[in-house]
């Protein structure tokens, strides 16, 4: 039996040009992966002279180099305006192929400049209008602009990544959950995605609630780990005293590695050391606060990093376990993938193995497809055998809603002998 990991990633090849198309290329900033930006390339229509030249002169905002943060981009990410290059710039691109050290996509707008990424420079002045976020970088030409501007001061918007002060929650053995020390979030109802490093005793209880003050009669959604057995459970359910569900027997253990837990606005996900693990229907939730408690023993949030998929909300309180912004985060292998299962118990562990077969067999489960209309499902569990001759089942293929521009795929696959796949 072998078992794979395969990511499938096309993309299309665009080469560096200046042209006077009708589309380009924005890139959308998504979240900090330690030193580095994760964006997304997006094509949109490329405006004529008037329409942007009316919005660019209506804009009041400047960001300037230490407050340029706040959109998800840093000072050194946009030397790519001048190199042309995301190499050197510390950026991931999702989706494209510049991080082939290929040149970027220059776009003209006659009679206001060129564009590269979204970014449109005014008749070489050195000053760029956001096309996408309708925002100025560096400055704003004195020719169209008004006395009504807005230079961005470093506290006009909330970051929408924060980085979780370590801390330690201590159970007496009754699986309670610590009141005292929430990980509070700042994000809206488009969800978040945090990374949590952890060293527990035993197994762990967390408990997710969409209000800012715990109420034993508020319902939650409880996520279990049973690291032993490998079983990991999600449940919508009222806690009441607050205290965590039960475990079977002797399925305890010690476990030391990273958790990363997704809302992407409907689906909750899990992950174990960046393996995807059980996944939860549930739409529209604000989640507010984050508690702990290990069923027995202590657990240790040694890091912690979390960024909002929205815009984040000033007014969310901290607690003890206290968020601030950073931009620091140990590197991930494969953190900014999204793995869906397509049930609540994992379909691969690492002891699973498949009772005995006379034919060859591929199971397909854990499977993620992005496509670049925005949309990302999961596709069910399926099983094809062969009969020894190599002939593909054309009644079960994984269709593709996608166009030119490329998807991006993972399959985890069990199978017992050579595979072949035809796209």
């Amino acid at each position: 039996m072998t078992k794979l990991n395969i990511l499938f990633l096309a993309i299309s090849s665009v080469a560096a040009l200046t042209s006077n198309l009708n589309t380009t290329a924005v890139y959308k900033p998504l979240y900090k992966n330690g030193k580095n930006t994760v964006v997304r390339k997006i094509e949109v229509d490329l405006p004529s002279y008037e329409s942007v030249h009316e919005e660019a002169k209506a804009s009041k905002l400047v960001y300037e180099p230490n407050t340029i943060s706040t959109t998800g981009w840093s000072a050194g990410n946009l030397e790519f305006l001048s190199t042309k290059k995301f190499d050197g710039n510390e950026i991931i691109c999702r989706n494209c192929a510049a991080n082939r050290n290929e040149e970027l996509e220059v776009s003209d707008i006659p009679g206001f400049g060129k564009c590269i990424g979204g970014f449109c420079e005014y008749q070489s002045t050195n000053c760029y209008y956001n096309i996408q976020q309708k925002y100025w970088w560096k400055c704003k030409p004195d020719e169209i602009n008004n006395k009504n501007k807005i230079v961005k001061k470093n506290n006009d918007n909330c970051e929408t990544w924060k980085s979780i002060v370590p801390f330690t929650v201590v159970s007496n053995g009754s699986k309670k959950y610590d009141l005292s020390k929430p990980i509070t979030f700042p994000c809206n109802k488009d969800g978040f995605d945090m990374d949590l490093d952890i060293e527990t005793t035993d197994d762990l209880y967390l408990m997710l609630s969409d209000k800012k003050v715990y109420s034993p009669t508020d319902k939650v959604v409880e996520i279990s780990f049973n690291f032993k057995d490998k079983i990991y459970k999600i449940t919508e359910r009222v806690v009441g005293s607050a205290s965590g569900g039960s475990q079977s027997s002797g399925g305890s253990r010690a476990f030391n590695g990273r958790i990363r837990i997704s809302y992407t606005g409907s689906d909750l996900n899990i992950y174990i050391n960046n393996e995807g693990e059980p996944f939860y229907k549930i739409a529209n939730k604000t989640f507010k606060a984050l508690y702990f408690a290990p069923n027995s023993g202590k657990v240790d949030v040694t890091f912690g990093y979390m960024f909002c998929y929205g815009q984040a909300e000033c007014d969310a309180s901290t607690a003890p376990a206290t968020i601030e912004p950073t931009s620091a985060l140990p590197t991930l292998t494969s953190s900014a993938q999204s793995v869906f299962t397509s049930s609540v118990q994992p379909v691969l562990t690492s002891s699973a193995q498949p009772a005995s077969v006379t034919s060859s067999s591929a199971a397909a489960s854990s499977i993620q497809q992005i496509e670049q209309c925005d949309t990302t499902k999961s596709i069910v569990p399926f099983t094809v055998v062969s009969n020894g001759y190599r002939k593909y089942d054309l009644s079960k293929p994984i269709t593709f809603p996608c166009n030119k521009d490329g998807f991006d795929m993972d399959l985890d696959i069990e199978t017992t002998d050579d595979l072949y796949l035809m796209l």
